[in-house]
């Protein structure tokens, strides 16, 4: 059973200043109709109660306006790479967080994973070949790799 407090959040506000183009419009391949806003609001929505998407500029700044919205967001649960690296925009904020959240804005400090000191971090790893999962669409070249693979994956 899906517990009845769990929000997810959509960070969907950034400018798309490096690829040149919006990128939560943007579809991936045309065997797809649903833009990556779409998508990605369609993949979330089985594991939460409430899906919201967030357009303020800043993802510190868009995860604590929802997280006031709704009243819950982790000292940290993130997934982890074979590096050490969370990834922060996918991951689980308690409530113990928000002391962290709120004082990193009042700094203007709107990276995620400066905003809480890393002992309250925990993460769940995974390797090489899961990490596709989190492939960055920031810039054109990122968006041609990400349809090669999509390419390379979809069958006619």
């Amino acid at each position: 059973m899906m517990p009845t407090d769990v929000a997810g959040v959509v960070l969907a506000g950034g400018k798309s200043t490096r690829l040149g183009e919006d990128k939560a419009l943007l579809t991936l391949h045309p065997h797809f109709s649903q833009t990556l806003l779409e998508r990605t609001v369609a993949l979330l929505t089985p594991f939460v109660n409430t899906v919201w998407v967030s357009g303020r500029p800043g993802h510190l700044t868009r995860l604590f306006a929802a997280r006031e919205q709704r009243g819950s967001a982790a000292c940290v649960t993130a997934f982890q790479n074979m590096h050490g690296r969370f990834e922060t925009t996918v991951a689980i904020y308690e409530q113990a967080a928000l002391p962290y959240l709120q004082q990193a804005v009042k700094r203007k400090e709107y990276a995620l994973h400066r905003a809480v000191p890393p002992e309250r971090w925990s993460g769940v790893f995974y390797n090489a070949a899961e990490g596709s999962a989190f492939l960055n669409l920031n810039t054109p070249d990122d968006l041609a790799q990400a349809r090669l693979l999509l390419e390379s994956l979809v069958i006619d």
